[in-house]
């Protein structure tokens, strides 16, 4: 699903760039599943219910991405790949019917934590400060 979303973007842009193809040579998320570390519930006066989880996860990815361009072929591998994001979820009116509410909205509280490594011909690139902050 993801390769499928990224195919029509991934085009546009090697357009822009003359860049020849970038094909997922492999993409697999891993097998560690995100957790919950908490959550703060809050209950209002209104008929609402607003729920607020801390989601982690450290994953181990195994992201490969191959990019031509000019004759010239560069592979790309991302690794430990963190996300830690804090979304608030609220229902909204609150029902007496299932599934107990009519309209869920989730939005994020703050910008995610994002962090992972990128290697570039085996040499971490996210270890180059510059390049790290530039990406972030």
């Amino acid at each position: 699903m993801a390769q499928d979303i990224a195919k029509p973007i991934i085009a546009e842009n090697c357009e822009k760039y003359k860049i020849d193809s970038v094909e997922f040579e492999t993409l697999t998320l891993g097998s560690l599943p995100p957790t919950f570390q908490g959550m703060k519930v809050y209950i209002t006066d209104e008929k609402e219910l607003i729920m607020e989880p801390s989601l982690k996860w450290a994953a181990n990815p195994n992201i490969t991405v191959v990019a031509k361009a000019y004759g010239l072929k560069a592979t790309v591998q991302i690794v430990d790949l963190q996300v830690f994001a804090s979304p608030r979820i609220t229902l909204k009116p609150l029902v007496p019917t299932f599934p107990c509410f009519a309209n869920i909205s989730v939005s994020l509280m703050e910008k995610p934590h994002v962090d992972f490594g990128l290697k570039l011909f085996g040499a971490d690139l996210m270890a180059i400060p510059v390049l790290y902050k530039f990406v972030q």
